[in-house]
């Protein structure tokens, strides 16, 4: 199996992530250039050619984009089919990986905060796109989509603090969830 993982996370350098994956071959994307001596590290954006170096791929890739909600409007808070879909066959390591997104939120929310509170779209979009990566990579696809649409409006003020305070009120109610 083969676990692909964003270097923005909390150490920078995956460290804690490959503690949780268990078995599986972690391999650290980024868009920054390797770190010499690097072996296990892809350079964003990733296309096929690198990724047909670590595992065989399908004729035709399938890719989903889960949004989070049913067709009757309920929210999805955990999307098992769009985590399969971003982690193929990295399923056994689903637990591992919510559990981390868990405390990354727990951690990061106060953070995205002061950012907001201060006016700093820099360090939100930062932080944003680290955690939009995992939630795709957790089935957390209604904060997922949230996130895009917070990321979409960060240059207006107004709408910014709207659309902060739903994304922090879903990563809230998302967090039990990612621990069971």
């Amino acid at each position: 199996d083969l676990c692909l993982a964003d270097v923005q996370l909390p150490d920078g350098r995956g460290d804690s992530l490959r503690d949780c994956v268990g078995p599986q071959r972690l391999l650290l994307m980024s868009g920054d250039p390797p770190p010499v001596g690097a072996t296990d590290w892809l350079q964003k954006p990733i296309d096929l050619a690198q990724l047909a170096r670590w595992l065989p791929l399908p004729g035709s890739l399938v890719s989903g984009n889960g949004r989070g909600v049913k067709p009757d409007g309920q929210v999805i808070l955990l999307d098992d089919a769009a985590a399969a879909r971003a982690l193929g066959a990295g399923l056994p390591s689903l637990p591992g990986l919510r559990r981390l997104l868990a405390s990354e939120l727990e951690r990061e929310l106060p953070r995205l905060a002061e950012a907001l509170t201060a006016g700093q779209t820099a360090p939100l979009a930062a932080g944003l796109h680290r955690l939009q990566a995992a939630c795709a990579l957790c089935g957390a696809s209604d904060l997922q989509r949230r996130g895009g649409e917070l990321l979409g409006a960060l240059q207006n003020p107004d709408l910014r603090h709207v659309l902060w305070c739903r994304y922090a009120e879903a990563a809230q109610q998302l967090v039990p969830a990612l621990r069971a």
